[in-house]
């Protein structure tokens, strides 16, 4: 099978059935299709995977985006340290969108908006945020369809770029109306690769904190 998972690759599990459970794993040892890795925790505790159970393993290319590929898991050991034996069931494929990569947090941003009546600016924060678009609290008085230029604050830099309204939905935020779902428009690759990373990295905290379940 096609892959390039080698000694010490950081890798994310996902089991199937359950997509939105996910853990934070490494590769420990590459033998083929044959590979080990370290058995997923949970706050402190190993997680036990039965044999038979089929994981899709997730993967950070740097500047080429998530690939992902199946296995099976072929066995474990507990001897000193767990480890889980995967035999590899399929060539890796790069996301088929990267932009639905997603996860749910909060980042601050800023929604510039122009018509006719003028500059409205708001600053408000994400719901969630992919690679492809993000969804944000509102006030401001905007329909599908409208133009935007949305200022995203990661980590220490901005990340600017237009975005287009693809729906409206109520908020139950106290300070907030509405929601909108933005797709970004003129988004850079490398700035992809860089949202991509963070939110990867992200879940990886997440996973180790407990917040993601198996």
């Amino acid at each position: 099978m096609k892959h390039e998972l080698k000694e010490g690759t950081r890798i994310n599990l996902t089991r199937k059935g359950n997509k939105d459970y996910v853990y934070s794993s490494q590769v420990t040892e590459v033998k083929g299709d044959n590979i080990t890795i370290l058995g997923p925790m949970k706050r402190g505790r190993f997680v036990y995977v039965p044999k038979g159970a089929e994981i899709k393993i997730g993967y950070t290319k740097l500047g080429r985006g998530t690939y992902y590929i199946d296995s099976v898991v072929s066995g474990n050991s507990n001897k000193g340290i767990y480890l889980l034996n995967l035999k590899i069931t399929s060539d890796e494929v790069a996301q088929q969108d990267r932009n639905n990569f997603r996860v749910e947090n909060r980042v601050p941003v800023e929604l510039i908006f122009t018509d006719l009546d003028g500059v409205k600016t708001e600053k408000t924060e994400t719901i969630d945020l992919s690679a492809g678009g993000v969804r944000v609290y509102s006030n401001l008085d905007l329909k599908k369809d409208d133009d935007l230029v949305i200022i995203i604050g990661i980590d220490s830099g901005d990340i600017s770029t237009k975005a287009r309204v693809v729906r409206k939905l109520p908020s139950n935020h106290i300070r907030f109306n509405n929601v909108f779902a933005l797709s970004f428009e003129e988004l850079s690759e490398q700035d992809k690769d860089f949202i991509v990373k963070y939110l990867f990295d992200l879940q990886r905290l997440m996973s180790s904190e407990g917040r993601f379940k198996w």
